[in-house]
């Protein structure tokens, strides 16, 4: 028979983190201006209490991206930000995967097909 007892807190806190690898916070329009305060308090502190290893914020209207990666420190994790390599993301949380915050700001996204070929190209 299983319990249906409640999950202890540290065992949700493990699930929240291992379901957990990277947050993406975009904000399509300029009516998520007072979000802009939520996303770098908050959200960022409580996205860092739960051990998620990325948090990307993406802000067109500013045509900005930051990244933060989470560090272990003597005060315990914490984000830092993180730097462009060659002009791209290198996220740690999702392998393999490279992200040119540019191409977030054009105003014509290229096209899935083309993005593909690209991606193909640079693992042959």
């Amino acid at each position: 028979m299983r319990s249906t007892a409640p999950a202890s807190r540290s065992s949700a806190k493990a699930a929240s983190r291992s379901s957990l690898s990277t947050t993406c916070r975009a904000r399509p329009t300029s009516s998520w201006r007072s979000s802009r305060r939520d996303d770098r308090g908050p959200k960022f502190d409580g996205y860092e209490r739960l051990g998620v290893p990325e948090y990307w914020l993406i802000d067109p209207e500013r045509r900005a991206a930051d990244f933060f990666r989470l560090e272990e420190t003597a005060e315990g994790p914490r984000y830092r930000a993180v730097p462009l390599v060659e002009g791209h993301l290198e996220s740690e949380a999702v392998p393999g995967f490279r992200l040119d915050p540019q191409v977030l700001f054009r105003d014509e996204l290229p096209s899935e097909f083309g993005v593909l070929q690209r991606l193909l190209s640079e693992e042959a």
